[in-house]
């Protein structure tokens, strides 16, 4: 035989008292969600800020003898031994503080601006990563790139495929040159510049198939010879 079943009435006082507390707990996280955003985005923008701040000074660090200055034998050394940075990371963040206006690549993100410099870096003609940020390019496949609305990861792979690209006539930029290419190139540039050519640029580009990547200079010769000079004076 079943038992009865009995129902017990909770008192409504109870019951309005266990509403009120959930609804004041639901109100605690309410406002503690409200400013976990507001944190959040406020160190977003932190975040956004520092790293072109940080393009910034690594720029005024990067200029003839400053390293020296603060005790460290290159720039490259300043780099890694006391800010941890692969030279490879303070030249990216160098770039985009050269190449895009501090309003636009905060509005993009690090991220973004340095896709778009290694694709302006990449094409053929005389862009730049600002004017490229609007545009819409033709890549070697024959498909046409909206930047305007293309991912980052599309970005970083029109690049990719810029710099792959058979283009008879015209130089192919980046091909079979490596990270580690561009650092190297990045040292003797910091070298040169330390020993007086101050406008001295060094670039890794590609060599011969099957050959490793080759130093292009640009420097005015007097300088390069008077620096090179120097240098073997002192050995000797």
């Amino acid at each position: 035989m079943a038992q009865p079943t009995t129902t017990t009435k909770v008192p409504l006082a109870l019951a309005k008292n266990a509403r009120k507390a959930a609804d004041a707990k639901l109100q605690r996280t309410r406002q503690q969600a409200v400013a976990d955003l507001a944190l959040c985005l406020r160190r977003r923008t932190e975040i956004n800020e520092a790293f072109y701040d940080m393009g910034e000074a690594l720029a005024r660090l990067e200029a003839p003898g400053v390293a020296q200055l603060v005790g460290f034998a290159s720039f490259a050394d300043l780099c890694e031994v006391k800010l941890d940075l692969s030279l490879t990371h303070a030249h990216t963040l160098i770039s985009i503080v050269k190449n895009v206006p501090r309003e636009q690549a905060l509005k993009m993100g690090q991220t973004r601006a340095a896709a778009l410099v290694s694709l302006a870096q990449a094409t053929p003609d005389p862009d730049s990563a600002s004017s490229l940020a609007n545009r819409t390019i033709a890549l070697p496949s024959g498909e046409l790139l909206d930047l305007r609305r293309a991912s980052t990861r599309q970005i970083e792979a029109a690049a990719r495929e810029l710099r792959a690209a058979d283009r008879p006539g015209l130089p192919v930029k980046g091909r079979g040159v490596t990270l580690a290419d561009r650092d190297a190139a990045a040292a003797v540039q910091q070298l040169l510049r330390a020993a007086g050519v101050a406008t001295a640029t060094v670039k890794a580009i590609a060599g011969s198939p099957g050959a490793s990547a080759v130093l292009r200079i640009d420097a005015p010769m007097q300088e390069l010879v008077a620096a090179l000079a120097k240098k073997a004076g002192k050995r000797g």
